[in-house]
């Protein structure tokens, strides 16, 4: 008896999705029976033990035969056996689709899906089917650390990985743990997983066992045991072991906590005399990690370098107290063994630090004019010069005078081209805060011009006191400072002598004092005037400086009143008038 169907166009209306399998069953047998021979469907490339396949067969023969269905291997499972003649699969087994589950205690293997139809001769059909009984097939175990954490590597045989899981239990040394997590398998049968000593309490060094638990579909497949070490934690220091004072001191931690990425529990300790820093380091998967220490206003001498792993098992105390307090304290003491620190790994090297070479400056500071001579109660100008640098960002300085009894601050005029932040001066000092956006291709900046005015016969100097310096890239500048000399004269001609200013490109300029032209004065008229002008200015007192807020602008009112009647006075306009 033959099967066929003839398309109908109601068909294309059928959910494909719904009826996949007889579907692909029913066209099976079409294509045999137009072809006249045997096909063989298996669903699945490789089957598990325990679980289930589906076997689709179809085919027609011209000659009635009898028909044997099998799956062959080391077993066997005997699908159809039909001994009376039939011409098609499904006239001779009642069907052509099985859903067959392999026993779970075959082993893995090829196996032969066999249809074997007898009609005279013997015609003969197969198709592989491979069998896999889930198995572990390979362990890798690294060294284990003390109370650290490593990856361990499972490979396994396998049908479907999805379906598989892998646990595992810790025993020896008084200790019989498992852990409740699963992990899973990749695509190539492999499954890698982190074990974390820590989450067992303190394991001891020695040795311990290892079992491994295969699970497929729910069900325990394979059961395996390796014995594995903990050791004991390893720690070691590098860095450049003779620095100078200023140079960053870099140091790379090494260990054997390999794959424990984020371990916290090891600190470095830079202690040397009057100076102790310390500082904790994580690891990265290679077991390392970097401390930097600055060693800036540091003094030179030799100093130590201590580098101790904890375990993460201090008890009684917080581990930045010990740390600061007990980094080099012998794990042996029975203090130690209080704050359970007898299982720490200590190590120590020596640092020498030497003193650094002077720093050599480049840039200077100056006046221009260095020396200024004035009168008493005249002033004169100087200008503040920097050399040495190709570029300037800002600048804070601060100027004084060393006597602000013979010479007193009267001014003070930052350049153009720059920004103030701030500025101010009184009697004895100024300061003055500058961005600068200029540039000179002759390296010499103008930073400020000071206006000194004379207040007493002496001699005195104009000094910078502090000045913090910025290049255009940002880096500190550290200048040599030169003062600038100041004469003053109160010779009571009444006449100042010539003095030099300074424009802002730091050339002199003299200043002449010119006086007042008249062709109708009369001579004699005049020299009245110079006398009298000249006893005035020795009778009118110097203002009094009252700390750092001035002169007496009451007396000076006063004295300047009196000045101008006696000018008013003696005026040559006066005496014109007169005649």
């Amino acid at each position: 008896m033959s099967v066929s169907l003839s398309p109908r166009k109601g068909f294309t209306k059928i959910p494909f999705h719904n009826l996949l399998l007889p579907l692909v069953a029913i066209l099976i047998a079409n294509i045999a029976s137009a072809a006249e021979e045997v096909v063989i469907f298996v669903h699945k490339e490789a089957v598990s033990v325990d679980d289930f396949v589906r076997i689709d067969i179809s085919g027609t023969f011209e000659k009635s035969g009898e028909i044997e269905i099998l799956i062959a291997g080391k077993d066997v499972i005997w699908l159809c056996k039909n001994e009376s003649p039939s011409k098609s699969i499904l006239e001779g087994c009642g069907k052509t689709s099985w859903l067959v589950k392999i026993p779970k205690e075959w082993e893995s293997g090829e196996y032969l899906v066999k249809v074997n139809i007898h009609s005279g001769s013997t015609s003969e059909f197969s198709k592989v089917l491979k069998i896999v009984k889930p198995r572990i097939t390979k362990i890798e175990i690294p060294e284990f650390v003390y109370q650290g954490k490593n990856k361990i590597k499972v490979s396994a045989e396998l049908a479907e990985y999805s379906k598989a899981k892998i646990g595992y239990r810790i025993m020896g040394n008084n200790v019989d743990e498992k852990d409740e997590e699963f992990f899973d398998f990749n695509k190539d049968g492999v499954s890698e997983f982190y074990v974390d000593l820590r989450s067992f309490g303190v394991l001891k060094t020695g040795l311990y066992l290892l079992e491994l638990k295969l699970y497929y579909n729910g069900t325990l497949f394979d059961l395996r045991s390796a014995t594995f070490e903990i050791v004991d934690p390893k720690i070691s220091l590098s860095f450049k072991e003779e620095i100078t004072v200023g140079e960053t001191l870099r140091i790379e931690i090494s260990t054997n906590r390999k794959n424990d990425t984020g371990y916290s529990g090891i600190f470095v300790a830079l202690v040397g005399k009057n100076y102790k820093a310390t500082k904790f380091v994580e690891l990265d998967e290679d077991g390392k990690a970097k401390a930097v220490f600055e060693t800036a206003g540091l003094s030179e001498g030799e100093y130590r370098v201590y580098a101790r792993d904890t375990g993460l098992t201090l008890k009684n105390i917080d581990p930045k107290i010990f740390a600061k307090t007990h980094y080099d304290l012998d794990p042996s003491s029975s203090y130690a063994k209080l704050l359970q620190a007898d299982d720490d790994v200590v190590i120590s090297k020596t640092l020498r630090m030497l003193k650094g070479n002077a720093t050599k400056t480049s840039v200077s500071i100056y006046f221009e004019p260095e020396k200024i001579e004035m009168q008493c109660n005249s002033a004169a100008k100087t200008g503040i010069f920097l050399i040495g640098s190709k570029g300037l960002s800002s600048y804070d300085m601060k100027v004084s005078v060393e006597n602000e009894g013979v010479a007193e601050i009267n001014g003070l005029t930052i350049p153009n081209g720059t920004h103030e932040d701030y500025r101010y001066f009184y009697a004895k000092n100024a300061r003055f805060k500058v961005f600068n956006f200029r540039s000179d291709e002759f390296k010499k900046f103008q930073l400020a011009e000071i206006e000194i005015k004379g207040v007493s016969e002496g001699e005195t100097s104009l000094k910078i006191e502090s000045a913090k310096i910025n290049d255009e890239s940002g880096n500190e500048l550290h200048p040599v400072f030169f003062d600038a000399k100041i004469i003053v004269k109160c010779n009571g001609s009444g006449e100042a002598e010539k003095q030099p200013t300074i424009s802002e490109n730091g050339t002199q300029a003299d200043q002449k004092i010119e006086e007042p032209k008249s062709g109708e004065i009369h001579e004699n008229a005049k020299e009245e005037r110079k006398a009298e002008t000249e006893k005035i200015l020795r009778e009118i007192p110097r203002p009094k400086k009252v700390q750092m807020r001035g002169y007496d602008f009451l007396a000076i009112l006063i004295g300047a009143a009196a000045f101008i009647a006696v000018i008013m006075k003696a005026s040559p306009f006066r005496v014109m008038k007169r005649a």
